[in-house]
């Protein structure tokens, strides 16, 4: 632990230059992995680290990732003191049955009483995380689901549909028992649900997997990276960005550590051209209730913030050749009721969410 620690500070010193001048500091998020299992000091180190080089601003969103079973007074006064402002709890189910499937830890009473006990706290936004589409969540569990959501009093809603990965182990199960793999229409009807209940109660679907109480509670962290600003990502398997490319940092712990003690090379970088920029904008944008939007796509791929050096503006304009290959695929979408085309916008509709990956695919430059 005191290794890993002391390796997260010195990647952190060796970073300054990848994003240049005095930033200041509008969130933090502490996450990718079970942050609250680790002592509230180590934490407390590590945004003292932060604020040493760079001013935190006044009010800056600050989240901890949080099991069910870690969530305890003390944890929570600790958590207080040293500034985390917001806590996104994994809870992912309230069925004991479903819980037990997924191999997870805690208990659905578990993740009730760490509920309360952080509401009743008051000192912190919080954010939930449920799964939808598995086999074992029948519609009415789902629904059951989301109306405790709207009474619990939480602020924010990440929900995320059942994937079956490969190379898991759900993965290796369901190649051996394709009954495993839950059906398209039981994910779609559960998406639905989902939607039209955000719309019934007034939630903010403002991301396709994830919904605020309001407003105030959008999550200001992941909205950055939805929107392409840049950020630092400091520890094993961090990502970071500064405009113009990208860097990540190895995943094996031991040899993340190993690297940086020895001084030798523990990341990768990539220089990303305009239509990598531009792919990452149809990408992410797409997926927001605002949509994509076509004045700052057109603005990038005629180069006019694209904050690249040594990267000439493209010749013939890379936007007007965007808009003659996508115009055709756009109005298909439309016809099926997948998009909304408003000035400089384009907006995915409620089913058109069901497609998001696909359409945005459709809009991408394609690699020669």
């Amino acid at each position: 632990m005191d290794e890993m620690f002391a390796a997260m500070q010195k990647d952190w010193e060796l970073q300054q230059d990848f994003i240049s001048g005095d930033t200041e500091i509008s969130s933090i998020y502490f996450g990718g992995g079970t942050p609250s299992v680790v002592a509230p000091e180590k934490v407390k180190e590590l945004i003292e680290m932060v604020a040493r080089r760079h001013p935190i601003k006044s009010g800056a969103e600050i989240t901890l990732e949080a099991n069910p079973e870690d969530i305890s007074i003390n944890n929570l006064r600790a958590w207080k003191q040293m500034g985390v402002n917001r806590i996104s709890l994994g809870v992912q189910s309230l069925s004991d049955e479903e819980l037990q499937w997924m191999n997870r830890a805690h208990s659905a009473q578990e993740s009730l009483s760490a509920v309360a006990l952080i509401l009743d706290s008051g000192d912190f936004a919080l954010s939930v995380d449920l799964i939808y589409g598995g086999l074992l969540k029948s519609h009415t569990q789902w629904e059951q689901e989301l109306d405790w959501a709207k009474s619990s009093g939480i602020h924010h809603l990440s929900c995320y549909a059942l994937t079956i990965e490969e190379k898991t182990a759900l993965g290796k199960w369901a190649k051996k028992d394709p009954t495993l793999q839950p059906p398209d229409s039981h994910m779609e009807a559960q998406f639905l649900a989902l939607s039209q209940w955000a719309q019934s109660n007034q939630w903010e679907h403002y991301e396709v997997s994830n919904l605020a109480r309001s407003t105030n509670y959008i999550a200001q962290h992941n909205s950055a990276y939805w929107h392409g600003e840049k950020y630092w990502g400091i520890g094993p398997g961090a990502h970071g960005f500064n405009g113009y490319e990208r860097r990540w940092n190895m995943a094996n712990n031991p040899n993340y550590i190993k690297n940086i003690q020895l001084q030798e090379p523990y990341f990768e970088t990539e220089t990303l051209l305009l239509q990598d920029r531009a792919n990452e904008m149809i990408m992410t944008q797409l997926r927001l209730a605002t949509g994509l939007n076509l004045s700052q796509l057109e603005d990038l791929l005629s180069n006019r913030h694209f904050f690249s050096p040594n990267q000439p503006p493209p010749h013939p304009p890379l936007w007007e050749s965007w808009l003659r290959d996508s115009n055709k695929t756009i109005e298909s979408f439309h016809n099926k009721g997948w998009i909304t085309h408003i000035p400089n916008r384009l907006i995915l509709t409620t089913q058109g969410r069901l497609f998001a990956d696909y359409i945005a695919s459709e809009l991408m430059f394609v690699s020669e």
